[in-house]
């Protein structure tokens, strides 16, 4: 086989896996998928503390205790601490994360995401969590286009994403 023979299967090959791939993810991305980003069992936010990404509960993701728990509407919420926990039960919707859970960015542009619950941005008042991963980073994307807008996007986005899966 020539270099040239050899050079044009090898860029056919590449071509092939990117053509497969790009099928892979987009199925991915189609798929139906829960209203609330949750857990087989139910957990919420991979076991961190809603409170904690918020200004009064501290500002900075913590990991909630398996001990300190409350359920709303199914969903399973850990808790740094019994006054935390408090706090959310007065009042859940102040607290839980915007968009059932799942990226805002992926949600501002029409599909639901997984995301890094260390990964997120308070937006007035709402907690917005984002993808970070091999794919990119989600919130750094926001960050550039825009978070504002993004959120405009993802609040139109949202109620026909809710109603899927």
């Amino acid at each position: 086989m020539t270099v040239g023979r050899k050079v044009l299967v090898g860029i056919g090959g590449a071509a092939l896996v990117l053509v497969v791939a790009g099928a892979a993810l987009t199925a991915y991305l189609g798929r139906a998928r829960p209203a609330y980003n949750v857990g087989a069992d139910g957990l919420a936010l991979g076991g961190f503390d809603p409170v904690s990404y918020f200004a009064d509960g501290g500002a900075a993701p913590l990991p909630g205790d398996p001990a300190i728990t409350a359920r709303h509407d199914g969903r399973v919420y850990r808790f740094a601490s019994a006054a935390s926990r408090d706090r959310f039960v007065a009042d859940p919707a102040r607290w839980e994360p915007a968009y059932g859970g799942w990226c805002a960015y992926a949600v501002a542009n029409g599909y639901k995401f997984e995301v890094d619950p260390e990964s997120w941005i308070v937006e007035d008042g709402r907690l917005l969590l984002f993808y970070r991963g091999v794919l990119g980073d989600a919130r750094a994307e926001m960050q550039k286009e825009g978070v504002a807008d993004g959120v405009r996007k993802a609040d139109a986005n949202w109620p026909a994403l809710a109603r899927e899966g």
